[in-house]
């Protein structure tokens, strides 16, 4: 287990090699069960770390995140991001948040990819910082992260139940998924 750096407020910047034992890659196992939320935020899964779930389940996508270059020499990393619509490229260098037991405090994975820590990181970077991403919904991230819309819909609400009962929400699951939205 991670140390829970919420004690603290301590967060020391790092470079993989400093908290990875051994060789690290951009991505070479990227899987939805293999990504750990952040002890930034106690222990619960961030709106970040949740979108981060559902994009590992389309390791493509995460690929084409990244542009051709993997890595400088420098150790910086291009992200190619959605911000309103547009397709945006997000400089980053690999400097990572952790712990002061050298415990990454952004979304990490359990082995050596570094993917959902640069993509976080960008992320952040796009929305001014890691505390202003925590009041995003996981919809504003997946459209952020894919370019793809993301509506939401409330079970509870009026509106979405007559579409149940009318069997219109299946048929908008269905176009969802005839648009190559859902997989």
């Amino acid at each position: 287990a991670g140390a829970d750096c919420s004690k603290t407020n301590t967060v020391v910047w790092k470079r993989p090699s400093e908290f990875i034992n051994g060789a690290f890659e951009v991505y070479s196992g990227i899987d939805a069960l293999s990504i750990k939320p952040g002890a930034y935020f106690h222990s619960l899964m961030s709106p970040v770390t949740a979108a981060l779930v559902c994009i590992a389940e389309c390791p493509d996508l995460v690929c084409s995140m990244f542009s051709g270059r993997d890595r400088d020499s420098r150790g910086a990393y291009d992200v190619l991001l959605y911000h309103d619509g547009e397709r945006i490229t997000i400089t980053i260098d690999d400097l990572l948040p952790c712990s002061l037991y050298d415990v990454p405090v952004c979304t990490s994975h359990l082995g050596d990819d570094l993917w959902p820590m640069l993509i976080e990181k960008a992320y952040a970077k796009a929305n001014g910082s890691y505390q202003s991403i925590m009041t995003d919904t996981v919809a504003e991230v997946l459209e952020n992260l894919t370019g793809y819309p993301c509506p939401c819909y409330k079970f509870d609400d009026h509106c979405v139940k007559e579409m149940i009962r009318m069997n219109k929400m299946w048929a908008k699951l269905l176009e969802g998924s005839a648009l190559g939205y859902i997989q």
